[in-house]
Formats: structure tokens, C-alpha cells, sequence
């Protein structure tokens, strides 16, 4: 995978919150992609995020985890 948007097709992209309170939230995604570099095979990741917010609803801390897992082409 390059890590260049433009070299990623057939995204998908899920986002959901698991808990919060005040200020932090935390929230579980989900992705999956393929690049043009090797269109059979299937990227998926798995992470999480750990969000701040300031009291206009502004993000001031942004941490991540994830877990990228590539599934070959089948030939």
C-alpha cells in the first residue's frame, strides 16, 4: 500500500462511539480498501480512537490505534 489516497479504491468506511464522558470519547472503526497496486487484494483495518474536545466541539487530542491485516489476491 503506498499511503497515498489517490492509490486506494472500493473504500469503505465505518465509525461508531463506544462510551464517553465529558470532554473524551472513544470510538471503533472499521476500513477496507484495495490499491491500485495490487487490486485483488483486500486491506482491512481495525482501530480505535480516543478523543478530546474543547467546549466549542473542537478536537484538541486525537489518539489512535489500529490493526491492518492484507488479504492476497486470489489467484
Amino acid at each position: 500500500m503506498d499511503g497515498r489516497s489517490d492509490g486506494q479504491t472500493d473504500l469503505t468506511f465505518k465509525a461508531e462511539p463506544m462510551f464517553g464522558a465529558g470532554d473524551r470519547w472513544v470510538a471503533h472503526w472499521t476500513m477496507t480498501l484495495r490499491t491500485r497496486a495490487d487490486p485483488g487484494s483486500t486491506t482491512e483495518l481495525d482501530g480505535l480512537l480516543v478523543l478530546r474536545f474543547d467546549d466549542a466541539g473542537r478536537c484538541t487530542e486525537h489518539l489512535e490505534w489500529f490493526h491492518r491485516h492484507t488479504l492476497p489476491a486470489v489467484r
